[in-house]
C-alpha cells in the first residue's frame, strides 16, 4: 500500500478517553501524561511513520478528534449499534451460496462487476496492506481464450503424467503425492477433454466472466488476503442474483505457466491465488446441501 501518511489529530477536541490508543494495532497513538485531575492523558502521535491507515482510530472516536489518512466519502453509511445482518440470515447466506456451473448465455454488466469489487475491497488484509489486485475477463472471446490456454497447459501436463519417463520427471519435480493425484485425475481430464471437443465446457462452464485475484508472492499474507477478498466477492455476487464457481484448475495453471501468466499481464513477483467464474445461473437449487461435521480440537478446560 502506498504511504498515505499518519492520521491528523486535534488535541483541542480530544476528550482523553484513550480509545484510539487502545485500538491502534500499529502502536502509532500514545497518550500525554494525564493532568492532575484526570485519569488519562490526551492522545498523541508517538510513531506516525508506523501508521498503516486502518482507520480504527477515527472510527472509534466519538469527539471527531482524529482523522485517518484515508478520508471517508461523505455518502458513507454509518454502522448501526447492532450487526447489519442477523445471525440466522448470515448463516443461511453462507449455506445457500453454491458453486454454479450452469449459466445462461447472458453477459454480466461491467458496472455490476465493478460494484462487487468496490465493496469486496473492504475485506480485511494482513497489516492492512490492501494488496489484492483484481483482473476481470468479461468479454466472451477473452474468456474462451483463457479456457483454451488453460486446457492446452493441462493437455501437456497430463501427457507427461501418462508417459513413464515424463511421469518420473513430474514425480521428482512435484513430489510423489501430487504425482499420484495427477494420475488419479488423468481419466477425469481425458473425459473432460473429450466433452470439450463436443462443445461441452467442463473447465470454465461457459461462465460470462472470470475474476482473478493476485498479489505479491513474497508477502506472507497475500494468500489469505486474496482468498478472503474473492470469497467476499462471491457472497456479494450471490446477493445480486449471480452465480460463481471457484476454479483451482485455472489458478494452478497460471501459477505454473509463465506464458499464461505473461498473457494475463500478472507481474513476475505476483502470484494468482484464486480464480472465479461468474454468470447468471440457468437453474435454481431447491434445497441446501449437507456437509461433514467440522473436525475440531479444543485446547483448554472450558465446557
Amino acid at each position: 500500500m502506498p504511504d498515505l501518511g499518519p492520521p491528523t489529530l486535534d488535541q483541542g477536541a480530544c476528550t482523553a478517553c484513550g480509545l484510539c490508543a487502545r485500538v491502534c494495532a500499529s502502536m502509532v497513538i500514545g497518550e500525554e501524561p494525564p493532568a492532575e485531575d484526570k485519569r488519562r492523558g490526551k492522545a498523541r502521535l508517538d510513531r506516525p511513520d508506523w501508521c498503516n491507515a486502518c482507520g480504527h482510530c477515527e472510527a472509534v472516536c466519538a469527539a471527531s478528534a482524529i482523522r485517518a489518512p484515508l478520508p471517508l466519502p461523505a455518502e458513507s453509511p454509518q454502522p448501526a449499534r447492532e450487526p447489519a445482518v442477523a445471525t440466522e440470515q448470515l448463516a443461511l447466506l453462507l449455506r445457500e451460496r453454491r458453486s454454479v456451473r450452469v449459466y445462461k448465455d447472458k453477459p454480466v454488466p461491467r458496472a455490476l462487476l465493478q460494484e462487487i469489487i468496490r465493496v469486496a475491497r473492504y475485506t480485511p488484509t494482513g497489516t492492512n496492506s490492501q494488496n489484492v489486485h483484481w483482473l476481470v475477463l468479461d468479454e466472451r472471446d477473452k474468456v474462451r481464450e483463457l479456457r483454451q490456454r488453460v486446457f492446452d497447459f493441462y493437455a501437456r501436463l497430463f501427457k507427461l503424467v501418462g508417459n513413464p519417463l515424463g511421469g518420473l520427471g513430474v514425480r521428482v519435480f512435484a513430489g510423489a503425492r501430487q504425482h499420484q493425484q495427477l494420475k488419479d485425475y488423468l481419466p477425469v481430464v481425458q473425459e473432460a477433454g473429450r466433452r470439450m471437443e463436443e462443445g461441452d465446457d467442463r473447465l470454465l462452464y461457459d461462465a460470462a466472466a472470470m475474476v482473478l485475484v493476485h498479489a505479491e508472492a513474497w508477502d506472507s499474507c497475500s494468500a489469505f488476503n486474496c482468498d478472503a477478498a474473492i470469497f467476499s466477492a462471491s457472497l456479494l455476487a450471490h446477493s445480486h442474483g449471480l452465480g460463481c464457481c471457484f476454479n483451482g484448475f485455472v489458478e494452478q495453471a497460471i501459477h505454473n505457466s509463465k506464458p499464461l501468466k505473461r498473457w494475463l499481464g500478472i507481474p513476475d513477483d505476483h502470484r494468482c491465488y484464486m480464480t472465479m467464474g461468474v454468470g447468471w445461473p440457468a437453474l435454481r437449487y431447491r434445497s441446501l446441501a449437507e456437509r461433514r461435521p467440522a473436525p475440531v480440537r479444543w485446547l483448554g478446560g472450558g465446557e
